[in-house]
């Protein structure tokens, strides 16, 4: 269950890291298309920090050893 856990935490991690690469790319693209695609970035980050999605998948995890 443990190395379930640490997976997930992995997981999470690489994804905040592409997250941040894919915001830190938005400067080459026009400005309709930054107001279009931040937003969704954001969405994305938020969900990868400490969401009822990511509680959910701990509990999933920890109850059904999934």
């Amino acid at each position: 269950m443990d190395g379930e856990h640490g997976r997930l935490d992995e997981a999470v991690s690489r994804s905040r890291k592409q997250l941040e690469k894919l915001r830190a790319r938005l400067s080459v693209l026009p400005e309709d298309s930054q107001h279009e695609i931040a937003p969704l970035i954001d969405a994305y980050t938020q969900m990868l920090s400490g969401s009822r999605l990511l509680r959910h998948a701990r509990k999933r995890i920890s109850d059904g050893l999934v």
